[in-house]
């Protein structure tokens, strides 16, 4: 058996090799837990945190027994412990609807960040307003997750095809897309002003300090920029939402194969792992009742399937 420290130790290398993220703050919170009780894992000791806490949401309660499994089921699979988790544990699927922005709350969004008054006399604030007129319009015009265009790296970005290869998003789904011709132009333009101020920077996207941008960045500029205008709530992710329902509303006018071949495109191009997570979005939109009717049912049907209870977040 080996001690709780070395298997983390393993745990850590291994997915260092396997090109996995390392174990996050949350894991490692499990780990102490189970380290005030002595070097090794005990089953109390685990069955202890697996107890639902009083008031305790239950995806709160799935994440926690998650960030437990993760280890066990690692040190499990090679015999380094026989203590496991036992608590099964359902993600709860989200019961609101997506969301599609409104072509007028759009506009004031956008005229809020080109009239925002940068302070342009400290070096910092240039990067940030440079930033800020192109990673929204990215988010807007591809639905690329917040996470995806924080990870995205100077290689990542292809500049004279307009392709970008998404590396590093949820689920390690590496997947690429294509941006058009004025998106492109915009790329181009951030690359060049940026590396005028930055030398040799890794990340493609920077914050007011030249770094890489934070996991709050995004959403607080968001925020800023949607309220100046707009009274309706709106988060960051939205974009991504009003990506999706935007494009299953080109397909208005198309028969039952034209539209499986764009749904199968448009699921390769947001990074799903099955067609079922896009169909997610068109299944729960009330709008597309119109193009329910004009597919038959049976062939709808041979598409459209309820999602597993791991569905969650988009």
């Amino acid at each position: 058996m080996l001690t709780i420290k070395e298997i983390v130790s393993q745990c850590e290398e291994y997915r260092k090799f396997s090109g996995r993220k390392p174990l996050w703050t949350n894991v490692y919170t499990f780990v102490y837990f189970c380290q005030r009780h002595g070097p090794y894992f005990l089953q109390n000791v685990v069955d202890e945190w697996c107890k639902r806490r009083d008031a305790e949401a239950n995806n709160s309660f799935y994440n926690r027994v998650q960030d437990a499994r993760r280890v066990l089921d690692y040190a499990n699979e090679r015999g380094y412990t026989d203590v496991a988790v036992h608590v099964q544990v359902k993600w709860s699927k989200p019961t609101h609807k997506l969301v599609r922005l409104k072509e007028e709350e759009l506009k004031n969004f956008f005229m809020a960040i080109n009239q925002y008054h940068f302070y342009k006399a400290v070096f910092p604030n240039e990067i940030n307003e440079l930033t800020c007129k192109v990673i929204f319009k990215l988010m807007y015009s591809n639905g690329l997750r917040p996470v995806e265009v924080r990870e995205l790296e100077t290689e990542d970005v292809d500049l004279v095809s307009g392709v970008i290869n998404i590396r590093r998003t949820k689920g390690y789904r590496q997947h690429q897309v294509v941006v058009n011709d004025d998106m492109l132009m915009l790329l181009k333009r951030y690359d060049e002003q940026v590396n005028r101020l930055v030398q040799h920077r890794y990340n493609f996207f920077l914050n007011g300090a030249g770094r890489k941008l934070g996991r709050g960045y995004i959403d607080t500029w968001f925020s800023r920029f949607w309220h100046k205008y707009n009274t309706t709530p709106a988060v960051a992710y939205h974009l991504r939402h009003n990506y999706a329902i935007a494009n299953f509303n080109a397909m208005s006018g198309m028969n039952i194969d034209e539209a499986y071949k764009y749904v199968v495109a448009l699921s390769n191009s947001m990074g799903h792992a099955s067609i079922k997570q896009t169909l997610y979005y068109y299944s729960l939109t009330a709008q597309y009742s119109e193009v329910l009717i004009r597919l038959s049912s049976e062939n709808i049907n041979n598409i459209i399937h309820q999602l597993p209870h791991e569905e969650n977040r988009f």
